[in-house]
């Protein structure tokens, strides 16, 4: 019998499918595997930076909001009333801590009425000098009254926290945490929380170590292969409970085995989650992922493509659907082309719409990743055809690609004995844009597992702005992730899941739809379930 699979090739997918049934994130399992711990029980989603030199994990239940230039990262807490922001702040001059702590203080009363210093003190961070300001101030707020939209102002206490750190004699940062006077003592202690968890980075560290990442990465994945994958599948397709704030809130499966894809034979792995937010509404979503063996014969030994799709249902009507469709190709670890895509993946592009004029263009010193999108219901944007699709060029120096395959399946191939970094270079579908991705074994750990404790391996994973954890027993099979938001992935089993979903499943199996926007190997109407159909034979 078919099955509907699931594989994990990025957590982009399957964070967009939970962004809309998360109502509020918490932690679920600290560093020591302690779901009961303070800080997990206080912070939530993560944010780093690495350019802009910091780590930053914010409370439990935030929306975080990119900024730009100065302002850094803010995040609100909708429901608490509470905000705060991270910024880079830059002196005409150098200035001491205590003259830059007075002049917060200053800067404050021009803003609010009834500024109370509670605290000003020069510290240390972390090894760095810093300064810690605490206040309480009176702020005028605008609202409208309910039923009758009436503006009034009100009077609100606010309580504000901030940390100042010097990264130089002219340059800081500074981290705010703004709220209600009345909930100090919960934002004392999530302040708390959260300085124990900030960092700032070191920009030439950090520079030093991609540099390291790199070259291991390089030399890791020229000896990799499609072939040793194969020996080191799952026999039997993974199912992943989706956990936000200790509840469930769907499943994720990941099945792997071998294939063929636009004429080649090689490995496919695949990703198929349901999650179920609170508005009774279904969200579907879909990555297939496949990597071919070596064949000589080839003008591109190595290929790897994989495709994506995103659907939301509700009842009997279809509310939003989306797909989209990647490729990427590359002929070597140091390359020497890539405009240029086999025939075979052109009539692929072709089959769906618009195809993509792709011209060939050889590189003596590296290659290019080319990315095709695809979107609305299968159909290619229309693009203005005097400009190329989106490619990059990639030189020598640069790191190697990653198959998307290996995003999940990366743990089976490596070292797990001892501490180690690699990075790749991969296209960001958040940002549109090519990223360093970053694969760390960090080591020996414990984890809580149907509520015992089970001796496993930590490993990391980090593409900004976030990091992915994962634990793994000795085989390099995935026992748990948590994604930088802390959403946790936990195993389950098929009979589980249908006892938890099968009403809400039903909705799938009787609601009357288009044919699917999700693209390649995904249910049906009418074929709900949890393995089935799908893509292994």
């Amino acid at each position: 019998m078919k099955r509907s699979i699931i594989h994990r090739s990025v957590l982009a997918v399957l964070l967009a499918a939970t962004a809309i049934a998360r109502a509020q994130v918490n932690s679920g399992l600290d560093e020591v595997c302690d779901p009961t711990g303070e800080s997990s029980r206080l912070l939530g989603p993560e944010y780093k930076d690495e350019a802009a030199e910091f780590r930053l994990t914010v409370p439990v239940g935030s929306r975080i909001i990119q900024r730009a230039n100065l302002e850094l990262v803010s995040f609100v807490v909708d429901s608490k009333q509470w905000s705060g922001n991270l910024q880079a702040s830059l002196t005409a001059k150098e200035i001491r801590m205590d003259e830059f702590l007075k002049t917060l203080a200053a800067d404050q009363a021009k803003v609010f009425r009834a500024v109370q210093v509670r605290k000003s003190e020069v510290t240390k961070f972390k090894g760095r000098t810093a300064g810690e300001l605490v206040t309480s101030v009176e702020a005028l707020v605008d609202k409208s009254v309910p039923g009758t939209g009436r503006p009034v102002t009100e009077r609100v206490l606010l309580f504000r926290q901030i940390l100042v750190v010097q990264l130089a004699p002219d340059r800081f940062q500074v981290l705010a945490f703004n709220t209600p006077l009345k909930d100090k003592e919960s934002a004392e202690k999530t302040w708390a929380a959260m300085l124990e968890r900030y960092e700032v980075l070191d920009r030439a560290q950090v520079a030093e170590r991609r540099r390291l990442a790199v070259e291991t990465g390089r030399k890791w994945f020229a000896e990799r292969s499609a072939e040793e994958l194969k020996e080191k599948l799952n026999k039997q397709p993974q199912i992943f409970r989706i956990t936000i704030d200790n509840g469930d809130v769907g499943y994720v499966v990941f099945d792997e085995f071998e294939g063929k894809r636009d004429g080649m034979t090689g490995v496919l792995a695949e990703m198929t989650s349901r999650t179920f937010p609170p508005n009774n509404t279904v969200i579907m979503a879909a990555t297939s992922t496949f990597w071919s063996y070596k064949d000589p014969k080839k003008e591109m030994p190595h290929y790897s493509n994989w495709t994506s799709g995103v659907k939301n249902v509700a009842f009997r009507e279809i509310v939003a659907g989306q797909g989209e469709r990647q490729f990427v190709g590359w002929q070597s670890e140091l390359g020497i082309l890539q405009r240029r895509v086999t025939q075979a993946l052109k009539d692929v592009v072709g089959r769906h719409g618009k195809a993509e004029q792709i011209v060939a263009a050889k590189r003596d010193e590296g290659y290019w990743l080319n990315v095709t999108l695809s979107e609305k219901d299968v159909k290619f944007e229309d693009r203005d055809t005097r400009k190329p699709p989106p490619a990059w060029e990639i030189t020598a120096e640069q790191p190697s690609p990653l198959p998307k395959v290996l995003e999940f399946a990366w743990p089976r191939l490596v070292d797990l004995e001892k501490p180690s970094s690699m990075a790749f270079v991969v296209y960001n579908a958040t940002t549109r844009r090519l990223g360093l991705r970053t694969l760390s074994v960090i080591g020996p750990a414990v984890v809580m597992l149907d509520g015992k404790r089970t001796e496993c391996i930590k490993l990391t994973d980090e593409l900004d702005p976030g990091t992915t954890t994962l634990w793994v027993d000795k085989s390099g099979k995935v026992l748990m992730m948590r994604s930088s938001d802390q959403t946790v992935l936990t195993p389950t089993t098929e009979d589980r899941m249908k006892q938890l979903w099968s009403r809400r499943l039903d909705k799938i199996n009787t609601t009357p739809l288009a044919e699917t926007t999700i693209i390649n190997q995904t249910p049906q109407p009418g074929q709900g379930g949890i393995l089935k159909p799908g893509g292994r034979n």
